[in-house]
């Protein structure tokens, strides 16, 4: 999606990246391929891409914060999370119940929140925040919802996607 694009697409719906002070995205299906590998030990494991990183990096580095937020808990999305150095809040099942619970302590309004998220469970946030955004490849819901509110990125989850919403909120914020 070309930068014009995404600006007259933002100021035709009343999107304002400018103001945006907190990014959440969800882990599963959106920061990684939403496939989890299972090892004879009985482990398991996520892939996530580097690119995705470098793009917590550059929006940390613009004063935006960013937090995972995940119906899953599991300990490699922690450590994915202690590597970026962002907050992760893992086994929330109603992530609308949490926005709504953690926003005041953020002090920050729902225009200045984008939510990146896939499935339906992302909804909620994605309904309250005021920026949201999904990989190419979201649930059906998720995408048509993208697609008369918000971005829907060319890169499918855990393929780069992240990166490419980090890039279009910076790139946006700097015009």
């Amino acid at each position: 999606m070309s930068l014009l694009f995404l600006t007259v697409s933002c100021l035709r719906r009343g999107l304002y990246v400018d103001s945006l002070k907190l990014v959440i995205t969800d882990v599963d299906g959106s920061l990684t391929d939403g496939g989890v590998y299972y090892f004879e030990d009985g482990s398991k494991a996520r892939k996530f891409s580097t690119l995705d990183g470098a793009g917590f990096a550059l929006l940390r580095e613009a004063g935006i914060l960013v937090i995972m937020l995940s119906s899953s808990d599991s300990s490699e999305i922690v450590h994915r999370a202690n590597w970026l150095g962002v907050p992760f809040f893992g086994g929330v099942v109603d992530k609308g119940a949490w926005m709504i619970d953690h926003f005041e302590s953020y002090s920050i309004s729902e225009e200045n929140v984008a939510m990146f998220g896939n499935d339906v469970n992302d909804l909620p946030v994605m309904q309250l925040s005021g920026f949201p955004g999904c990989p190419q490849d979201a649930h059906n819901e998720v995408w048509y919802y993208c697609f008369k509110n918000g971005i829907i990125c060319d890169s499918n989850g855990g393929h780069g996607a992240f990166r490419e919403f980090a890039d279009m909120i910076l790139g946006s914020r700097n015009n």
